[in-house]
């Protein structure tokens, strides 16, 4: 079997997950939730909305969690007493805290609910007004395919789901950004690299170091590579051409007027004595100056910011959000509005690099779970993953967004109506972002930001662009932001035709059983490991991208061509290119478990299964080819980690290297090779981890060294992929069978000496 890993690992490090408390159940909306709070008058036959409580208490103990939350909301909605909704609803949540997600067959439920859908068609054929809005709702939520009730509610067929009709336009303008975002990533970039003129540089680290240059953008070090100075300029670049085109219409480079130069500094007392150099030359306010020493990263000097070190994506981010202004000023002569700034940058930054800017005061949430068991009672901890999906890349933090909309309890819009972009933080930042994205999709972003240029950041201000009042755009962007719909009714739930983190399908709960596992046994830090959960909507996207190589064979047997859609080629979906672009794939497997346990057996593929901050995967198989998306969803861990694997007094462990795409070592023979070993470090450092790896024959250091090949950040064997952090020898032959091997590792900060043993198996 082959496996292909993908160019870049996304890191995302936002912080966007804060303030939240939790309401009501299901999935129809906060306007749904007003409708049936305001409900004086019962809709439809007691006996009906009593016969739903009825099969709420039939779901839920047969293990329908979210279709028992479902069938409660709609009784809700048809206006049933508050006391009996509230009692039902008490159980359902006491049930579901016990659950363990087993499901049993429910075809009587669902023929019950069927019957009850038939006479509410009667009783939307009789009203009119508001409560023909809430019974069609109902009736939706109890079945998203009743064709009658949709029509109602005044929604359209789109791309297989009922989306409302002033919408379609800018769905359709979603899978245009969607190619978009996949072409700016192919954009070449003519990068010059060479020695550093930086002054700064220099002044403070007595050395030249090194830059890459393009245009009038520059980043300059002492301690990069040329090649890694050159990824931070090409991606900062793309993303510059995303942001373009998402203003102007046009996919192109950007046009700057202003130099913008990155310095980077080696080390964080380096990154400091530059800060304090730029406040005694004038450079920089004292009190400016002050904030800028915590920061990650300052604009310190007019068009230089300083940096500390950091990971490739977050240096882009910085070195973009000042191409950003660089290329407004050519324009403007004034700053754009925050809110919109903000919001479009970081929509840009998430999209394409897979990062936003992070902020303090992020919640604590990684202290419940022990991540010990079969671990299916995370998936009954909705409070504990929304908050650390909200920290979690583009997909992750639209799911926590959406969750929170769909409760009512998303922050307004106003609260980020700032004068300064550090004051925009938690949901707000999150809600700036996606708010962005609605003016990209209607095409008003260029508009906005130009029209409310200098003016106030108040509520006229935006209200004068708009055309409309602040509280009508946000129900239509509300309503945007639930489109298309998750088409998650209780008859399709019941059929087993959705996915929920409840109830999964055996073959979904399986494999994430097992890749949980595998993780417990390679993160130390299992007290506060969280278990992983499966996402349906980026799992639609593995398997649109696997049914796409299935057309496009040919592209399976190059990389980095098997992650990437083409347009002109059939099967091209936006959303099957965010998942290749994101995945790790295998081509020729029999089964799930075929694919885990090849990628397991790789250097780079098996990286992204290992990292403590996933939250959620994506899976997706059609024939034999494997698709799982384990860098969308990926948040900020917060605790120090070392991964190892094979784990400690790991059995049965492979004896043979898994061949992936690229070679790590190239031009040398992968079939000959043994299993692998790798060392992950997930803390922060000032300066670069140089490690000792060795492996031995034998359950001491006194055996036999294994001849081995050994993949360091400093001295990858192929400059195409260098993980972060991590390290890798590759016997270079097979291992034997029944035997123990030793691994020491030297050089982990703050833990000197490494020692632990494994054993393969026949």
């Amino acid at each position: 079997m082959r496996v292909i890993e993908r160019c870049t690992f996304f890191i995302a490090v936002t912080g966007l997950a804060l303030g939240l408390t939790f309401g009501g159940l299901g999935r129809e909306g906060p306007l749904a939730v007003a409708h049936a709070q305001e409900a004086a008058t019962p809709l439809g036959e007691k006996a009906t909305r009593a016969a739903l409580l009825r099969l709420a208490a039939q779901a839920v103990g047969r293990g329908h969690v979210k279709a028992a939350e479902g069938l409660v909301r709609a009784t809700e909605l048809l206006g049933h007493p508050a006391k009996d909704v509230a009692k039902t609803r008490k159980m359902v949540a006491k049930k579901a805290a016990k659950s363990r997600g087993a499901q049993k067959r429910a075809d009587s439920i669902e023929k019950g609910v069927g019957r009850c859908v038939t006479e509410l068609r009667g009783v939307l054929e009789s009203v009119e007004g508001e409560a023909r809005l809430r019974v069609a709702r109902a009736m939706v939520l109890l079945d998203t395919e009743s064709e009658m009730a949709q029509l109602a509610l005044g929604r359209e067929q789109f791309d297989g789901s009922w989306v409302r009709g002033d919408l379609i336009a800018l769905l359709r303008h979603r899978k245009e950004i969607g190619r978009a975002v996949h072409d700016a990533g192919a954009l070449e970039v003519p990068i010059k690299t060479g020695p550093s003129n930086a002054r700064t540089l220099q002044a403070v680290t007595g050395e030249r170091g090194q830059m890459a240059t393009w245009g009038k953008v520059e980043v300059h070090a002492v301690h990069l590579p040329p090649q890694k100075l050159e990824r931070i300029v090409r991606m900062a670049v793309r993303t510059g051409a995303l942001s373009r085109y998402l203003r102007t219409g046009k996919l192109e480079l950007p046009k700057l007027t202003n130099v913008v130069r990155l310095t980077i500094l080696p080390t964080t007392p380096k990154y400091r004595e530059g800060i304090r150099a730029k406040v005694a030359a004038g450079k920089l306010k004292p009190e400016w100056g002050k904030l800028a020493v915590d920061a990650s990263s300052w604009l310190a000097d007019g068009n230089e910011r300083l940096s500390r070190p950091a990971v490739d994506v977050k240096l882009s981010f910085d070195l973009f959000s000042d191409m950003f202004i660089s290329e407004w000023w050519g324009d403007q002569s004034a700053e754009p509005q925050v809110a919109l700034q903000f919001g479009h940058v970081n929509w840009c930054a998430m999209a394409m690099l897979g990062v936003v800017q992070s902020y303090s005061g992020i919640k604590d949430v990684s202290g419940g779970a022990s991540g010990s068991g079969t671990s299916d009672a995370h998936r009954n901890d909705p409070e504990t993953e929304i908050y650390r999906l909200g920290q979690a890349g583009l997909l992750g933090a639209r799911a926590f967004l959406r969750y929170l909309v769909e409760r009512g309890e998303d922050p307004a819009w106003s609260q980020s109506f700032q004068d300064q972009l550090a004051k925009i933080q938690g949901p707000v930042g999150t809600k700036a972002a996606f708010v962005a994205q609605y003016l990209h999709e209607s095409q008003d972003i260029a508009r906005m930001l130009r029209e409310t240029t200098g003016k106030a950041p108040s509520a006229a201000t935006f209200e004068a662009a708009l055309g409309t009042s602040i509280a009508e755009f946000e129900a239509r962007w509300r309503a945007w932001m639930l489109s298309p719909p998750t088409g998650d009714g209780v008859v399709q739930r019941l059929r087993g035709s959705v996915s929920d983190t409840y109830g999964l399908s055996a073959e979904e709960r399986a494999l994430v059983i097992y890749l949980d596992g595998l993780r417990r046994a390679a993160i130390a830090v299992t007290k506060h490991l969280q278990p992983v959960g499966l996402d349906p909507e980026t799992s639609r996207g593995c398997a649109l991208h696997a049914r796409y190589l299935i057309q496009n064979r040919a592209q399976l047997a190059a990389w980095p061509d098997a992650h990437e859609e083409w347009p002109d080629k059939p099967g091209f979906d936006p959303a099957g290119s965010w998942a290749g672009l994101h995945s790790v794939i295998a081509p020729g497997c029999a089964t799930w478990r075929n694919a885990i346990d090849g990628w397991m057996g790789t250097f780079y593929h098996r990286l992204p299964l290992l990292d403590p901050g996933l939250i959620r995967i994506g899976w997706g198989m059609e024939d034999d080819v494997a698709v799982l998306d384990a860098t969308s969803m990926v948040g900020w861990f917060g605790w120090q980690a070392v991964v190892t694997w094979p784990p400690r007094d790991g059995k049965d462990v492979g004896r043979h290297f898994a061949p992936e795409l690229p070679n790590p070592v190239p031009g040398a023979d992968q079939s000959a090779w043994g299993y692998p070993v790798t060392v992950q470090l997930f803390m922060a450092h000032d300066s670069p981890i140089e490690l000792e790896m060795s492996l031995f024959a034998g359950s001491g250091t006194k055996g036999e060294p294994i001849d081995a090949y050994f993949l360091s950040p400093q001295e990858p064997a192929n400059p195409e992929l260098v993980p972060e952090s991590a390290y890798c020898l590759i016997p270079k032959q097979a291992l034997a069978g029944n035997a123990t091997y030793t691994v020491r590792v030297r050089g982990i900060p703050d833990q000197g000496e490494l020692i632990w043993s494994f054993r393969t198996g026949r």
